[in-house]
């Protein structure tokens, strides 16, 4: 699958003060662009300095509003797919917190490659992330 990014950002979960702004601000730019309402669109993170307490990049994109910046993710990898109960409150930060807390207790072994949340149409989100063989 080809992705291509639309906005990115490198940040911090744990150092950058404004990373909550960082990421809510990078869906901004959706609004330029005429999204197909059939088809999703993706958060991906990458380009990780070490774990999840390192610094990390943060970009949205699509499958075909194509641009200069591209990632071809391929599917030669393990992934580990987290539904989120979108009915939570916070529902996003909420799975991140609990794959934290699964990696934390030898539960998940992260690749540390690239991770993905989809955006599906009907407002449904699943993350990917990315899992060792």
């Amino acid at each position: 699958m080809k992705l291509y990014f639309l906005n990115e950002v490198r940040t911090n979960n744990f150092t950058d003060p404004e990373v909550v702004a960082k990421i809510a601000g990078l869906e901004e730019i959706l609004g330029e662009y005429k999204l197909d309402d059939g088809l999703p669109f993706y958060r991906v993170y990458s380009n990780y300095a070490s774990d999840h307490l390192g610094d990390y990049t943060v970009g949205v994109a699509t499958e075909y509003i194509e641009t200069e910046k591209e990632l071809e993710l391929i599917r030669r990898g393990r992934f580990t797919i987290f539904p989120v109960d979108m009915k939570k409150t916070n529902p996003i930060a909420a799975m991140w917190k609990k794959i934290w807390e699964l990696e934390s207790q030898n539960r998940i072994h992260r690749a540390y490659r690239t991770d993905y949340e989809k955006y599906l149409p009907n407002g449904e989100v699943d993350i990917y992330i990315s899992v060792l063989d």
